[in-house]
């Protein structure tokens, strides 16, 4: 039997697309592209165009100030200390956030592994939810209850990518929701507790977030990204 596309063995190609390299810079942001991924109907002979980086222009961040001079250094060497950094980056950033995820993690998993590390979580923020089956297709099936061999399954379309868009080949899914289901857009739950004392509940796009979690990228607390950020369109009378 001809197993599908995604669960075949994989091999090799013969020969392999090359793209050359990436050293196609944008003329609005400077970010290096592949040739290949300009716009074409916007291109002129000498001057491809690009949207895939700051959608030719409109997108426009003000460049961040420069970090502390020690910590410049270890982003940019290549010495054994900053490589030590650079490798450690995530526990570094960690130690020093505002920021913290309270759960208690099971360490027997990884025991005696030299595999990447598993992070797995103890019941305490797992939310057990009901089936996943829409309403409408459970009353489908309860009429259907009698017959042998109703069941549903899984399409895949045949323009997708079947090494990334495969079918499960499990029967089992964990997923971890905050709350009880009824915002599907809630978001994260972060909680700041601020100088003056109180709490104050605020989204994963709030200004302060990104220089409060990721410190080693934003050391001054300058703001990160946030919804009210606005397009740099001066044609447009109310740009986005």
């Amino acid at each position: 039997m001809q197993l599908p596309f995604a669960r075949q063995v994989y091999e090799e190609p013969l020969s392999c697309h090359d793209l050359g390299r990436m050293d196609i810079a944008c003329c609005h942001c400077g970010a290096l592209h592949w040739f290949e991924e300009r716009v074409v109907s916007q291109s002129r002979r000498g001057l491809p165009a690009f949207s895939l980086c700051c959608d030719h222009g409109q997108v426009s961040l003000p460049m961040p100030p420069d970090p502390p001079a020690f910590l410049k250094y270890l982003f940019l060497s290549s010495d054994l200390q900053a490589t030590e950094f650079h490798t450690h980056i995530r526990q570094y950033n960690a130690s020093l956030a505002f920021t913290s995820l309270g759960v208690a993690l099971d360490q027997s998993i990884n025991a005696g592994g030299r595999a990447q590390p598993i992070i797995r979580i103890h019941g305490e923020i797992c939310h057990h939810h009901g089936s996943l089956l829409p309403e409408d297709t459970y009353q489908i099936l309860t009429e259907y209850v009698h017959v042998p061999d109703v069941s549903i399954q899984l399409s895949l379309k045949p323009s997708q990518d079947l090494r990334r868009y495969n079918l499960l080949t499990a029967n089992e899914l964990a997923v971890i929701m905050p709350g009880d289901g009824s915002d599907v857009n809630a978001g994260r739950d972060i909680v700041l507790r601020l100088h003056g004392g109180g709490l104050q509940h605020i989204n994963d796009g709030h200004p302060a977030y990104a220089c409060l979690h990721y410190v080693l990228f934003h050391p001054h607390g300058e703001h990160g990204w946030h919804y009210s950020l606005q397009m740099n369109q001066l044609d447009h009378e109310n740009p986005r």
